[in-house]
């Protein structure tokens, strides 16, 4: 199956390329932007056995993803200037994607596919749950940088460009209701990989602690802005140490290999 998912991607981004140009639509948009970003990070996480083993063809793929749910925030909480430039990008990726299918399944064997059910979702689930929540981490920053400029009452072009705080905090709870979801998944789905593996729940160290703990927080933070009503500057540090503890994980994970 795996074999035709690059395909079907592919289809899929000439589909969303004709829909932006003839009939523009934000529901349209949003669903399948959704399809091909859960289609791109499936297909990056079944195909290999080592998520950190970069080749330039799961570069893209991982990119595409990411800026097809960046497309999935601007269609559902964007205004019209984020709107627009994801109906103009959408043809643009075109060349992208027909580019990641070139060699998209080349090497791929039996001996690199992910075994397992529980190990599969993991992968897929880790993948996408950074993602959406390195997309938050941006989204926090851009919230500081607003607050930052309308307390010294200045302005740039830079700032003037970013959307109004209201629709960076919806993104941003977004971001955390879904990075959340799928951060949960990755950890019940570690957990029952790991006892199909060893028989065990769970195996001490760092980079489990680490993530338990980037999943406290994002919990937290949800509770703090629906009960609390954390919102602004204070969210939006809470959020950038989430994004500091996510990247310094992934760094040791994936580089150190520590």
């Amino acid at each position: 199956m795996v074999f035709y998912i690059p395909v079907a991607l592919i289809v899929l981004q000439i589909a969303l390329a004709v829909l932006s140009w003839v009939k523009p639509s934000r529901v349209s948009q949003a669903v399948l932007a959704t399809l091909s970003a859960c289609g791109c990070f499936y297909l990056t996480g079944f195909v290999l056995q080592t998520p950190w083993l970069f080749t330039w063809q799961v570069v893209l793929w991982l990119a595409l993803g990411g800026v097809q749910l960046s497309f999935v925030l601007f269609s559902l909480f964007g205004g019209n200037n984020l709107w627009k430039i994801s109906t103009v990008a959408q043809p643009l990726i075109v060349p992208f994607m027909a580019l990641a299918l070139i060699g998209a399944t080349k090497g791929v064997d039996a001996g690199m596919m992910v075994e397992g059910l529980w190990l599969q979702s993991h992968v897929v689930s880790a993948i996408v749950a950074n993602g959406i929540l390195a997309m938050a981490g941006v989204f926090a920053f851009a919230i500081m940088t607003r607050q930052a400029y309308l307390k010294a009452r200045a302005t740039s072009e830079f700032v003037e460009k970013l959307p109004p705080l209201e629709v960076l905090e919806k993104a941003q709870t977004a971001a955390l209701y879904i990075g959340a979801v799928f951060l949960a998944v990755a950890v019940v789905a570690g957990a029952a990989a790991t006892h199909e593996a060893y028989g065990q729940w769970i195996v001490a160290g760092w980079k489990n602690f680490a993530t338990l703990m980037m999943l406290a927080l994002v919990v937290l933070l949800i509770i703090g802005k629906q009960v609390c009503g954390v919102r602004g500057r204070h969210g939006a540090q809470v959020m950038m140490a989430i994004y500091f503890l996510m990247l310094v994980t992934l760094l040791f994970t994936t580089v150190v290999k520590f």
